[in-house]
């Protein structure tokens, strides 16, 4: 389960109901507990919006397990902390098409101009999904580098592609 589709749950709960709330989800997240424990802590981590948690949710970046791995990449772009550009960078090289999809809607999420070159080459050289996120991320970035190449996907084949940079050079503006 990715972070825009969590239930409300008990780790979320344990941010609201315990003073070391905090701590409380950091440790579920570095456990070696079942992976849905470390994929509920990573979601709720986002609810913090806190940059302490950051080290953390990098960390997870490399948890084995998918859904732990995803969900960190998402939380780190909804805090926006641009000491996770790197690392989100690496993921972007990742074996795995969802990794690297939500490695790229995290760097649109934090908003660093560091990640406008890899978007560019993952816009135009990766699965349609990651293509998807790669454009809907350069929108959300809005350096003007990203418009030629957000052109020429406004004749991908992927009707949603086209549509996400045709949103993408809205939000730019125009030339």
């Amino acid at each position: 389960m990715l972070i825009s589709q969590a239930p409300f749950n008990s780790l979320h709960a344990e941010l609201y109901r315990v003073k070391d709330g905090l701590e409380t989800v950091l440790a579920a997240l570095a456990s070696q507990r079942e992976a849905r424990i470390r994929q509920e802590a990573a979601q709720a981590l986002a609810e913090t919006r806190d940059p302490r948690t950051v080290t953390s949710l990098v960390a997870a970046l490399a948890d084995e397990h998918a859904s732990v791995s995803e969900n960190a990449a998402l939380s780190l772009g909804r805090i926006g902390d641009p000491q996770a550009v790197g690392p989100l960078l690496a993921l972007l090289q990742h074996e795995s098409a969802t990794r690297r999809r939500c490695a790229a809607a995290a760097l649109g999420g934090i908003g660093d101009p560091r990640a406008v070159s890899p978007l560019l080459g993952t816009l135009a050289n990766d699965t349609g999904i990651v293509r998807l996120a790669a454009a809907r991320a350069l929108g959300e970035i809005g350096d003007r580098r990203a418009v030629d190449p957000l052109v020429d996907a406004l004749g991908d084949g992927d009707s949603s592609i086209r549509l996400a940079a045709a949103s993408a050079l809205s939000r730019i503006g125009p030339r």
